[in-house]
């Protein structure tokens, strides 16, 4: 049985590395996005537009296989508006402009 002193200074130090959270969970990550993998390029386009428009995104794979679906990801609290972002860069992309 680890000794209190080590789990104590495990704790610190997942308290650390884990991102706050509010009590509403707005900051948790959630997947708006799921693409097959040979669409990492895609994925990357829309990353980059959501971070330029100040929303932190993520790209993640379920597992680390190249075979696995890429998951584009944002916090909670931004859903609707990347939504609403990526959907006029949908647009953008069938116009042309």
């Amino acid at each position: 049985m680890p000794s209190n002193n080590f789990v104590t200074r495990l704790q610190h130090t997942i308290q650390k590395i884990l991102p706050k959270t509010s009590p509403d969970d707005s900051n948790e990550p959630v997947t708006i996005a799921t693409l097959q993998p040979v669409m990492e390029a895609q994925a990357e386009v829309m990353r980059t537009r959501l971070e330029a428009e100040g929303i932190p995104c993520m790209i993640t794979r379920e597992r680390t296989y190249y075979v696995d679906p890429i998951q584009l990801r944002v916090r909670r609290a931004d859903v609707d508006e990347a939504r609403a972002i990526l959907e006029e860069l949908e647009d953008d992309i069938i116009s042309g402009t």
